[in-house]
């Protein structure tokens, strides 16, 4: 005995198997579709968007892409305009100067083409080779990873950087000039970047060491 939509084992004896129908034309079955992120989608969509924010569909569609997970905890996520130079270089020392303590990432509201090349001379100057790096944007995060320590580093006049992230426990701001809107010969406009760079390397080394991130958040 067989079903009309293709083979299958005869029931046990006195039992009767429903009637098959095929589906009206035009309509399809349903399909089970991924579960979102443990984070609160609500509470993300509730919080006021940066003006470059996806609509919130798109935001949903983001959430539920592949994106990057940790296994080391909360985690410090940089942000800036273009993620093409400081917010690039405070990543880097992040990573180089915290160890394994926690993950570190960064993004951008508006990310550049690719990192800019200058940032990319200059710490090679300190052993960090970023040349296979790529601006990000901040979508990529939004849900997808835990969060501990949001760290800004646009200047003041950088208004699109968001002023809040879900789920953070702390934001700071570190206004550094962006070194890519200086203007002069080669020359000088190397030495602004290696300036920036200094100074991104300095606070980064003096915030580990008053006890920045606490070693409990990459628990």
């Amino acid at each position: 005995m067989t079903r009309p939509d293709g083979p299958h084992p005869a029931p046990p004896p006195g039992v009767t198997l429903p009637p098959v129908t095929s589906p009206s034309p035009g309509l399809r079955r349903p399909v089970a579709s991924a579960p979102l992120p443990s984070s609160s989608v609500a509470e993300a969509l509730r919080t006021p968007r940066p003006p470059t924010a996806a609509h919130p569909l798109e935001l949903l569609w983001v959430l539920t892409k592949e994106a990057p997970m940790t296994e080391r905890g909360p985690a410090v996520l940089v942000l800036c305009t273009g993620n093409s130079a400081r917010s690039q270089m405070a990543e880097a020392f992040l990573r180089k100067h915290g160890g394994n303590r926690f993950p570190v990432y960064s993004a951008g509201t508006e990310p550049a083409a690719e990192v800019n090349p200058l940032t990319v001379e200059v710490m090679r100057e300190r052993g960090i080779d970023l040349s296979g790096r790529r601006p990000e944007h901040l979508r990529r995060y939004l849900g997808t990873i835990p969060v501990h320590t949001v760290i800004i580093v646009c200047d003041g006049a950088a208004k699109s950087c968001p002023a809040v992230w879900p789920g953070a426990q702390r934001r700071l701001l570190w206004p550094f000039e962006d070194p890519a809107a200086f203007e002069g010969s080669e020359e000088a406009r190397r030495g602004k970047f290696r300036e920036i760079r200094d100074a991104i390397e300095a606070h980064v080394v003096a915030w580990l060491e008053r006890g920045g991130m606490p070693m409990a958040a990459s628990a």
